[in-house]
């Protein structure tokens, strides 16, 4: 894995923590997948209401950007502007949400 698909991972996985602790939500897992074609990073959020899976729906944008990613991605992080979780879904592919026994389960999905 080259180094800044690994690092473009953890801002990922940093910016949705943040997001999510901001939200009041400290019960967290984090998995990641990392194959030649893909990664995928699941989040699950334990004990939300099902109300979640719109809320994130509505905050982050999916559409990847390659100047954003080969360019802007170092900057997340850097400042506490809440519209930074959007900059989130510029970075992959794929968003899928799942609200199941009383989590709400995110995963994103980023093509190589």
């Amino acid at each position: 894995m080259a180094v800044h698909e690994i690092e473009k991972n953890i801002k990922i996985i940093d910016e949705m923590t943040m997001y999510l602790f901001n939200k009041g939500f400290h019960k967290l897992g984090f998995e990641l997948d990392y194959t030649s074609k893909k990664t995928v990073i699941t989040i699950t959020v334990k004990n939300t209401e099902k109300e979640l899976v719109e809320v994130i729906k509505n905050e982050i944008f999916i559409e990847r950007d390659q100047e954003l990613e080969d360019y802007g991605w170092e900057l997340l992080g850097e400042c506490s502007g809440s519209r930074e979780i959007m900059c989130v879904g510029m970075l992959v592919d794929d968003m899928q949400l799942i609200y199941k026994d009383s989590n709400t389960i995110v995963t994103f999905i980023r093509n190589h």
